[in-house]
């Protein structure tokens, strides 16, 4: 059922795939589709086992119910997020190659190569992504997988067509720290995935973790006394690293961090806030980019601090 409001457009499926009751599973507006946060179902009992998702989904089954008991029902949760996250895009006129970002909102990171197996199977050509720890999936305490996204319905506004992936997951330059899209771009609107601070492109790709690991021009939050730098060193240097690999990420299509409308920052650690914002203010000196800071229980690869991802205007 598709409810008009003036130029809205709610979308609202038989079942409630964000098991939130009488709120629209998605909204469209000038050719764009907003989804409401998706849950996997409202199967929550102790089952949720492989055997309840297509075989599809087995890679990470072993056969030993003690391990199997631990990692199914993650890939349970996967598997009809996505699934129920593709019901609502194709009731709204998209569909999953048309995301222009996806954020997964994960109750234990540690169960991540889980969820990015599923993944593999049913996205085939990923959206650029942000992965958080939280430390619960709400709707259901059982939870371990939760997704919201936005994507663009191709052929109803000129304004954004269909999506385009400018920095693919095995981009040479920088390579997808895991399975996801670097960025897409619809019209004038480009979509970063979430950058973290790994060196992808470096053998062993080496977390970026003091100022040791920054050129000169990295350095200038440095007192060179080993106290302060071991509290300041590592968010700095990781917000300093995130801002330039962005920042080539958008060179790359002709723009530049002054093109950003938005930047949207996940902290591991709330109270590295402060000093994230003296990094931040470095590169956005004149304050004309829209931002948002939140902490989460975990954030992208282990000893990550942060992760940062950007929407820009060509």
């Amino acid at each position: 059922m598709r409810e008009a409001m003036g130029n809205k457009t709610s979308i609202f499926l038989d079942y409630s795939p964000t098991n939130v009751q009488r709120y629209p599973a998605a909204v469209k507006a000038g050719g764009l589709v907003f989804l409401s946060g998706v849950r996997p179902s409202n199967k929550s009992d102790s089952r949720r086992d492989f055997n309840d998702i297509p075989v599809g989904g087995y890679n990470k089954k072993q056969g030993f119910s003690v391990v199997d008991n631990l990692e199914s029902k993650v890939a349970y949760d996967s598997w009809f997020a996505h699934k129920n996250m593709d019901a609502v895009l194709e009731m709204a006129g998209s569909g999953g190659d048309q995301i222009l970002r996806q954020h997964i909102w994960q109750k234990d990171k540690r169960f991540f190569p889980i969820y990015e197996d599923i993944r593999q199977v049913l996205q085939k050509v990923p959206s650029p992504s942000s992965g958080l720890g939280v430390s619960e999936v709400f709707g259901d305490p059982y939870f371990t997988i939760g997704i919201d996204a936005i994507a663009v319905c191709p052929d109803e506004n000129p304004i954004f067509p269909s999506r385009e992936v400018i920095a693919a997951v095995d981009d040479k330059d920088l390579p997808a720290a895991s399975f996801y899209s670097q960025a897409v771009r619809s019209g004038p609107l480009v979509f970063t995935a979430g950058h973290i601070p790994i060196k992808t492109s470096e053998p062993g790709k080496p977390l970026v973790n003091s100022f040791d690991d920054l050129p000169t021009e990295g350095r200038f939050l440095e007192t060179g006394r080993s106290h302060p730098d071991s509290r300041d060193g590592p968010i700095a240097s990781q917000s300093w690293y995130v801002y330039k690999e962005l920042e080539r990420t958008l060179r790359k299509q002709g723009l530049d961090l002054s093109d950003t409308i938005n930047a949207t920052v996940f902290l591991a650690d709330i109270r590295d806030f402060p000093t994230f914002h003296r990094i931040h203010n470095y590169f956005f000196p004149k304050q004309n980019t829209a931002l948002t800071v939140s902490g989460f229980y975990e954030v992208g690869h282990r000893g990550c601090l942060i992760e940062i991802e950007l929407t820009a205007s060509a």
